[in-house]
């Protein structure tokens, strides 16, 4: 017979961990779909998870989600000033850098959907 201290969160029934995951969102609770948000990963294929009120919600949030893993430009520009003034010679740097992010991504594709109490979620893929 297995006794389980209720003090500790280790000593917990198994059946308490296959409870369904839960999201809040709107003041309920949603269960979302068992292939959200797990690590798919492979050598030629991005992937974005998104979730919305409406399915073209959903597919915009996937669609930044690949965005951010496509493309990050730097920018950067670097200034050095030197003088000699009465043989007092004075130097100076100035360093500016800036990053951004933009993609156009053509033939992102609709891997997975479902709804769950008015909220979609989707799994797109693209090739890189």
């Amino acid at each position: 017979m297995t006794v389980f201290k209720r003090t500790s969160f280790f000593f917990l029934p198994p059946l308490f961990f296959s409870i369904l995951l839960l999201v809040w969102h709107d003041g309920v609770f949603a269960a979302y779909p068992a292939w959200y948000l797990k690590s798919a990963t492979n050598s030629y294929e991005l992937y974005g998870y998104g979730q919305g009120a409406t399915i073209n919600d959903a597919k915009a949030r996937a669609l930044l989600d690949i965005a951010q893993a496509l493309e990050v430009q730097v920018e950067g520009s670097m200034t050095i000033s030197e003088s000699l003034h009465n043989d007092n010679f004075e130097s100076a740097v100035s360093q500016d850098v800036k990053t951004s992010s933009s993609s156009v991504i053509v033939g992102a594709v609709l891997k997975n959907f479902h709804e769950s109490e008015g909220i979609w979620y989707v799994l797109l893929t693209y090739d890189t």
